[in-house]
């Protein structure tokens, strides 16, 4: 893969086979990282005719699971040592706000809005088929159960799992 075109620079990285990269001049990847196998990590600039300054940002040694999706108008950071499990998601944006005008509209044709950027710190270990919605930030050291849907912010160094997401424990 050609890594040239990347924010910044891309060392020691490994793409699995089917991966799937947008917008990746928005992208920034750390070193000693990988992208499991048909990962979508996509940094979008422009939809519907609205233009978005995203910003996505996977730091060293992370390791992004098979089938993993990740979606950027706005700002997603990921911090040193990560691991997602298979199939998860994380995206900072939606399609419409749920207006009655809105919902009347085809889903594909809504306006999207990102209610703020996602935050992951540093030692995280995100399970399989969680999904991380916009406006969270993931504390350092935090394990996040399988099947979690994250909808608020987690201190450091906690468990948390369920729908909507839930401290099960943490430590100081």
């Amino acid at each position: 893969m050609d890594t040239s075109e990347f924010k910044g620079r891309v060392k020691n990285v490994f793409f699995a086979r089917y991966v799937n990269l947008k917008g990746i001049k928005y992208i920034s990847i750390g070193e000693n990282s990988s992208l499991g196998k048909g990962c979508i990590v996509n940094a979008w600039d422009y939809i519907l005719g609205i233009e978005y300054s995203p910003s996505l940002i996977i730091g060293k040694n992370c390791f992004l699971g098979e089938y993993d999706h990740i979606i950027c108008v706005n700002s997603i950071t990921i911090g040193t040592n990560v691991t997602l499990g298979r199939w998860v998601t994380i995206t900072d944006n939606s399609h419409g706000i749920s207006s009655f005008d809105e919902m009347n509209l085809h889903p594909l044709k809504r306006k999207i809005y990102s209610k703020g950027p996602i935050v992951i710190k540093d030692n995280v270990w995100i399970d399989d088929k969680v999904t991380i919605l916009p406006g969270v930030s993931i504390g350092r050291g935090v394990v996040i159960g399988a099947n979690s849907v994250v909808t608020k912010s987690i201190p450091n160094y906690c468990v948390v799992a369920g729908n909507p997401a839930r401290i099960v424990s943490c430590r100081n």
